[in-house]
């Protein structure tokens, strides 16, 4: 039982820097063609939404992960081959060899303003990435990349301009 909770805390840590590191990766690659920085732009709520969406693609990325954190991302790939064998192995590898890199086209479809301090942003999510090659999407997955998600961005006036919330 012991083993079992050492594991299940190991996966949790892993969990949480996963979306970092798949962050840093995409951070990491853009770095090299050193784009200048993001400049915000809060002067409307589509504009705060895109000036997000800039921040997610081109922001620096972020500093290396502590011995701690390397530690625990080391074991946790070594569980992983414990676990995974054939294409689900493949696939866990090439993700974190910094291979793969999510592309996602992101459009606004509509500005409902609410009121002078609240306004809501919908907006098109699409996942844009080429298929890997030996991949076979399902009818969903061919959906969600034809159709992409719509998402609802809750958008305030502050003093300083206008914020998601």
């Amino acid at each position: 039982m012991r083993n079992f909770v050492g594991i299940l805390l190991v996966f949790a840590i892993v969990a949480a820097c996963s979306r970092s590191h798949v962050a840093s990766v995409q951070q990491s690659k853009n770095s090299a063609t050193e784009k200048p920085p993001v400049k915000l732009d809060l002067s409307t709520p589509d504009r705060t939404v895109k000036s997000y969406w800039a921040l997610l693609t081109d922001s620096p990325p972020p500093p290396p992960p502590t011995a701690e954190q390397q530690r625990a991302t080391d074991q946790y790939h070594n569980m992983m081959s414990s676990v995974m064998e054939g294409a689900a192995l493949q696939w866990h590898r090439k993700v974190w060899s910094n291979d793969v890199t999510e592309i996602i086209e992101r459009t606004v479809i509509e500005v409902k303003v609410e009121s002078d301090s609240r306004a809501v942003v919908m907006a098109r999510l699409r996942n844009v990435t080429p298929i890997p090659a030996g991949a076979t999407p399902n009818a969903t997955d061919l959906q969600l990349r034809r159709d992409g998600e719509t998402y609802r961005y809750i958008v305030e006036r502050y003093e300083s301009g206008w914020k998601i919330v």
